[in-house]
């Protein structure tokens, strides 16, 4: 009876050890789901983020792979900017989209294979699918994009910007010259109403008819070069207060 009890209180005792082994597990294991659903949330979160500062971006992104220039994804804004689709970005590499006579160039950057000598910000000539001028001011950095050796890249188009600086700039000659055109015009339109008035005493005091024809040229003259100083005076009015 002894002997039986105590192989009885033995089997209880190993059953409880068990059993709190396997709680113990049970716990382990629960804390490893939560771990692994937290860091799925945390994934998540960080796709969302993605997709918000990437496909969300108002500037025109793209990521390529470094070794084979090959796009590897686009945002909508590139899409729209550029006029390619996103299956046809994905099935080029960076070297369509820039003007031909700048590729040369970007051969050189790339022959040298390092991201520094893609890391120079700037702005850079891109041209679209319907062949149209971009300028692009470009900003870059290295990143892994499943699992491959890329560069994420934003590229702000400034070609409306930089068409109003040159205009700006244009304007701006433009009211120089005018300025200038019209200090021109006042100092002559002086020396012209000297030659004009000296002219005309001459003139009254001139009766041989040869000598009166020289005079009667040299008011003609400077009467054609008055006329000269309104339209530069003209000119420069304009081009002060309405440059162009």
């Amino acid at each position: 009876g002894d002997e039986l009890q105590a192989a009885h209180d033995e089997l209880e005792r190993r059953v409880q050890e068990r059993t709190l082994a396997l709680s113990g597990s049970n716990a382990a294991l629960a804390a490893e789901v939560e771990e692994r659903r937290r860091a799925e949330e945390r994934l998540r979160a960080s796709e969302e983020e993605y997709r918000l500062l990437f496909d969300s971006n108002p500037h025109p992104m793209w990521v390529y792979d470094f070794t084979t220039l090959e796009f590897l994804a686009v945002n909508d804004a590139a899409v729209r900017s550029y006029g390619y689709s996103r299956e046809e970005f994905l099935a080029m590499t960076i070297r369509a989209i820039r003007a031909p006579e700048d590729v040369p160039e970007l051969e050189r950057a790339l022959r040298e294979r390092t991201h520094q000598a893609l890391d120079t910000p700037g702005v850079f000539r891109h041209r679209g699918k319907d062949g149209q001028l971009i300028l692009a001011d470009i900003a870059s950095r290295a990143i892994h994009f499943l699992g491959r050796e890329a560069r994420l890249v934003l590229a702000a188009d400034v070609t409306e910007r930089r068409n109003l600086e040159e205009q700006l700039l244009q304007s701006q000659k433009m009211e120089t010259v005018g300025r200038l055109a019209g200090g021109v015009a006042h100092d002559f339109n002086n020396l012209l109403g000297v030659i004009t008035g000296y002219g005309e005493l001459l003139k009254k005091r001139v009766e041989e008819p040869r000598l009166r024809k020289y005079v009667d040229d040299i008011l003609g003259a400077a009467e054609r070069g008055s006329a000269l100083t309104r339209q530069l005076l003209a000119f420069s009015r304009k081009q002060v207060l309405q440059p162009k």
